[in-house]
């Protein structure tokens, strides 16, 4: 009988041991999340344009950031492209 008692103390050792162990990784995978997304604010800061038109600064971020020319309104020299020389991307 007291051997039984011994081996159900040391099962719930262990037990305990691995319940831990896997607090301690969540914690860990906790502070590397916070870590990570500072991290990512800090390489890509917020960016104000130059645009007074909300739509304007928009497309001009998703063209900057994600290479996304989709209603970028481009100027061109010549006039023979469009109205008073602006061409719309599409």
């Amino acid at each position: 009988m007291q051997i039984e008692y011994k081996k159900i103390d040391q099962i719930a050792d262990k037990v305990q041991l691995i319940l831990d162990n896997e607090s301690k990784k969540i914690s860990n995978i906790r502070d590397l999340e916070i870590k990570v997304n500072n991290l990512h604010n800090n390489i890509s800061p917020s960016f104000t344009s130059c645009f007074e038109d909300a739509e304007e600064s928009k497309a001009f971020n998703d063209y900057l950031r994600k290479g996304q020319i989709s209603e970028f309104v481009t100027k061109s020299l010549s006039t023979d492209v469009g109205e008073a020389g602006v061409s719309v991307v599409v």
